[in-house]
């Protein structure tokens, strides 16, 4: 069933609709750990199976609920912040497109949804960060058994330990092959999808204030504010 609802994901239709008006060279994301744009991205998407769902079936997802002995719709509580514009405009795509796999998509959105997370009173859930660092142990907390963050309470003894050989690796090529190996199986799972690196944009007065220079991670436009001048001071 899980494969069945990720094969019906319209992650395409979310992209183009939603973040090439911002971005126009925007792409589908397709790692958990690693950023678009960053060394090793290009590598891991390369052989971690992502491949598999790299376009929106709905024929195949009618198929492996047949298979499954599974009567539709299926419903599926979606949670996620109903005060965010964009959330409801991904609810709002998604739920015809999964319709046609199946599944009817069940609107949970709440402003406290954040408090809601450990629950576990939904079957899916729109769940963004921002990054602030590239270490490679910076997701561990969200896909480790019983990690602080990992609130769908996803468990995997394999994954468990690969995490547990990554944190004390500090070679880098080994670092993605290990991260790859960790995706594999998260893929295999079928615990979620990645869709896009919401992109940022910078707007400031260059009459008031010179120096800006932006990063990819948090605290992105922040980031260097020592830096910052007053022009002609």
């Amino acid at each position: 069933m899980r494969q069945a609802f990720l094969h019906g994901f319209p992650r395409q239709e979310i992209v183009d609709k939603l973040i090439k008006p911002i971005n126009p060279d925007a792409e589908v994301r397709n790692s958990f750990l690693r950023v678009p744009g960053f060394p090793g991205y290009d590598e891991v998407v390369a052989q971690n199976g992502s491949s598999e769902y790299g376009t929106t079936d709905p024929t195949q997802s009618l198929k492996l609920l047949k298979e499954a002995g599974v009567k539709t719709p299926v419903d599926v509580r979606v949670l996620f912040d109903k005060a965010n514009t964009r959330r409801q405009n991904e609810f709002q795509i998604m739920k015809p497109a999964l319709a046609k796999a199946g599944f009817n998509l069940v609107d949970l959105s709440d402003p406290d949804w954040g408090t809601l997370l450990p629950s576990g009173k939904y079957d899916a859930e729109f769940f963004g960060w921002q990054s602030n660092t590239t270490g490679v142990t910076g997701d561990q907390a969200a896909y480790y058994t019983d990690g602080q963050n990992n609130f769908v309470k996803y468990s995997n003894k394999a994954v468990d330990k690969l995490w547990d050989e990554l944190v004390i690796t500090s070679d880098q090529t080994k670092q993605i092959q290990l991260q790859t190996e960790i995706e594999k199986l998260m893929y295999k799972d079928a615990i979620g999808l990645p869709i896009f690196q919401f992109p940022t944009a910078t707007i400031w007065n260059k009459n008031r204030v010179e120096g800006i220079d932006p990063t990819t991670l948090t605290p992105t436009m922040y980031y260097g504010f020592w830096k910052w001048k007053i022009p002609g001071s």
